[in-house]
């Protein structure tokens, strides 16, 4: 009897689990993150293309995982482009190093890509 309802609840916590993944691959939201040249000396472009409009927020972080700059924040549109000048939000230049592009959308789904300072 106990062998039989643990089977049954990891039945449906197997159908629960294939629901939710096919709902998160229905309903995709970004597309793709493009960000030209990589790696970078005085500026990048950035591009991010999206499915549908949906709150996002773009930042910049360093290798530690802080934000250096915020460079939008709002409802998306089909496509955001932004130019990094390395300028961060406090006003003083981004020294050379590794950082991430990050993308969040409707506050739970988030994606990264790298970019890395030369000079």
């Amino acid at each position: 009897m106990k062998k039989a309802v643990s089977v049954i609840w990891l039945s449906a916590l197997m159908l629960l689990l294939v629901a939710s993944l096919s709902a998160f691959i229905h309903n995709k939201v970004l597309g793709d993150i493009r960000i030209y040249p990589n790696p970078m000396d005085k500026y990048c472009d950035i591009s991010i293309t999206f499915f549908q409009p949906v709150p996002t927020e773009v930042t910049i972080q360093n290798k530690s995982g802080e934000i250096v700059k915020t460079l939008y924040s709002g409802q998306s549109t089909e496509l955001l482009q932004f130019t990094w000048d390395r300028v961060c939000d406090n006003g003083s230049i981004a020294p050379k190093g590794v950082y991430a592009v990050t993308v969040s959308c409707q506050g739970r789904y988030t994606s990264t890509k790298k970019t890395l300072i030369l000079k």
